[in-house]
């Protein structure tokens, strides 16, 4: 791809970039469904055949039941963390929104210093 020498054609190439790229999502997207539907099918079969896996001619399919952490009571979770110091049950990820919020209320926050980076805008015409 030749990349313009003009901002305005250079715009107006991520624009064109930028619309085909959601135009893609779409049919991501569409295929995503598509195959959610198609698990939803294949689970049921090896449940009604009491199977954990099987294979077509390219691929092979299984199933496994996990453990994952829903939340009740996040006040409580919260208190339990602190008290036990159990933090490695938190992901390590700042709200910006609400880090923001903090700094606009004169507050500091301790280990955590701020970092400016470039968002960009696009609008189409």
């Amino acid at each position: 791809m030749r990349i313009p020498k003009t901002i305005g054609a250079r715009i107006d190439l991520v624009a064109r970039l930028r619309s085909e790229r959601l135009e893609l999502d779409k049919k991501v997207k569409a295929h995503k469904a598509q195959e959610a539907e198609i698990t939803d099918l294949i689970l049921a079969d090896l449940r009604r055949a009491r199977l954990d896996k099987a294979s077509g001619k390219t691929a092979t399919f299984s199933y496994a039941k996990v453990l994952v952490p829903k939340v009740t009571d996040w006040e409580v979770f919260y208190t339990w963390i602190a008290d036990t110091h159990n933090f490695d049950l938190l992901q390590r990820r700042v709200s910006d929104t609400s880090y923001r919020e903090h700094l606009e209320n004169g507050e500091e926050i301790a280990g955590v210093e701020s970092e400016s980076i470039i968002k960009t805008s696009l609008t189409k015409l």
